[in-house]
């Protein structure tokens, strides 16, 4: 047990280290979900050099600390929270990216938002199975290490259609944004921009 909270601690550390802290603005929670190779984590960049949020990724935290074949996989998603709630309380803007696609894990991000009375906005990247599986194909080109390196996984496409075909639909009290993840994402942002104005 003590060697898992030592490793958590660490990694927690190290991220928090190596973060570049953006100028503090009024602090908003961003929350993306969709399938592997929707194009998530190409939002979440763009969310966070635009907003000035501060971007964590589970796949970053799982990949960098070698926790994705690991008995500590669950783990990258107790340190995901918890640099959240941190960031959060010290008032910064926060991407989360990683898949959010269970209303429960949606919910527990809702009340950190709460707890810090940060405007969570959710996203939900909506891609054709063709794109997906064309960027999938283009993963597979790739060396383990590679992909490593890069932050993705690479997912079977028989998996992909199958969470799909199972994907939760949003809850009655959530109010999603659904992006195309074919469609240029800065034009996207601009005109969900204009909707959360008026």
């Amino acid at each position: 047990m003590n060697n898992k909270r030592n490793l958590k601690e660490c990694i927690i550390s190290t991220y928090k280290n190596n973060i570049r802290l953006p100028e503090k603005k009024k602090a908003t929670l961003y929350i993306l979900y969709g399938a592997s190779g929707s194009g998530k984590s190409t939002l979440a960049k763009i969310i966070s050099s635009k907003y000035d949020a501060i971007y964590i990724s589970s796949d970053d935290i799982a990949l960098s600390n070698n926790l994705d074949f690991s008995e500590n996989y669950f783990l990258t998603f107790e340190i995901l929270n918890e640099l959240i709630d941190y960031y959060l309380s010290q008032g910064y803007s926060v991407v989360a990216d990683s898949n959010s696609d269970k209303y429960l894990i949606r919910q527990g991000l809702y009340n950190l938002a709460k707890k810090y009375q940060v405007k969570p906005y959710t996203f939900y990247i909506k891609t054709s199975i063709d794109i997906i599986l064309s960027r999938q194909n283009e993963r597979s080109q790739k060396t383990s290490s590679q992909l490593r390196e890069l932050k993705l996984f690479k997912e079977d496409i028989g998996k992909i259609k199958e969470y799909l075909k199972t994907l939760e639909e949003s809850h009655t009290s959530e109010s999603i944004y659904t992006f195309d993840g074919s469609f240029d994402f800065q034009q996207q942002l601009a005109e969900w921009e204009s909707t959360i104005e008026s």
